[in-house]
């Protein structure tokens, strides 16, 4: 799933953001995680009579419905944070963020994937990440 649009970037390139941002999308991940996580509880006390969870030790439905949706809700920020300082998430599972850019005087996309120390892959607006290529491979045209 991507996001629409970035709204216009704050003074500075996406190289002087990268470390906010790449601590941001950890950040999302983590909290994506552990939101899905759990889920997966919420899911599996589904099958308990809740009568019966205050006795089988179990923390009560709504406390971790409650957790699910701060940690879904942390992971937001974080991703609005990726978009202000102008970064367009890409892919929120592999946490792949796009940027405008002008590589061989052509308006393109930096494609940045968490790991990366720089952005140094692009592609064309409207193309998918997994069409991304080395920056050394300008685009031609």
């Amino acid at each position: 799933m991507s996001d629409g649009p970035a709204p216009a970037p704050p003074a500075g390139g996406f190289d002087e953001h990268l470390p906010r941002i790449a601590w941001l999308v950890q950040q999302a991940l983590i909290h994506q995680a552990a939101a899905r996580q759990v889920a997966c509880q919420l899911a599996d006390l589904g099958c308990i009579e809740p009568a019966l969870l205050p006795r089988s030790g179990l923390p009560h439905l709504a406390d971790l419905q409650e957790r699910m949706v701060a940690l879904e809700a942390r992971a937001e920020r974080a991703w609005g944070e990726v978009r202000r300082l102008g970064g367009r998430v890409a892919d929120r599972e592999l946490g792949f963020v796009d940027y405008p850019a002008t590589v061989g005087g052509r308006e393109v996309v930096l494609c940045w994937q968490l790991g990366e120390e720089t952005a140094d892959h692009w592609h064309e607006r409207g193309e998918p990440c997994r069409e991304r290529r080395p920056i050394e491979t300008e685009p031609h045209g």
